[in-house]
């Protein structure tokens, strides 16, 4: 029963993430950015940092790597807090006043919320120091 509702809760979240409005990039996978965007000219080839000899285009084309992963890493968090939220809310559901389970449910609920609103905060982070490094 459980693998079943696990089942149904990935394909409603694919089938969300498939018919969201995520923005679309080059090679977008549900909604996740590439690992090099931002660091493309318009025909799609990667632009490496040229000969500065203060050494800031090679940190900021690191940083904006790093970043690019963070924030799908952080999208997959959400995605799985999502997801436990649901399941939460099936185990509150189908506890049928049993106390114990009740209890089983809201908590998953409330590690669920806590788990999106830090991938929401940390979403938040990364992109607003990709602004401030222009990319």
């Amino acid at each position: 029963m459980k693998q079943k509702i696990l089942v149904f809760v990935g394909i409603v979240m694919v089938a969300w993430l498939a018919f969201s409005s995520v923005p679309v990039y080059a090679s977008n996978f549900l909604g996740f950015r590439p690992w090099y965007e931002g660091l493309t000219d318009g025909s799609g080839v990667i632009q490496a940092p040229t000969g500065d000899t203060s050494g800031n285009s090679i940190a900021k084309f690191v940083w904006t790597i790093v970043a690019n992963i963070l924030v799908d890493l952080f999208m997959a968090v959400g995605f799985l807090a999502v997801g436990f939220l649901m399941y939460g809310g099936y185990l509150y559901i189908m506890s049928n006043g049993d106390p114990n389970k009740t209890a089983s449910g809201m908590k998953t609920i409330k590690a669920a919320i806590i788990g999106l609103i830090i991938a929401i905060l940390a979403n938040v982070i990364i992109r607003t120091i990709l602004v401030i490094l222009g990319v």
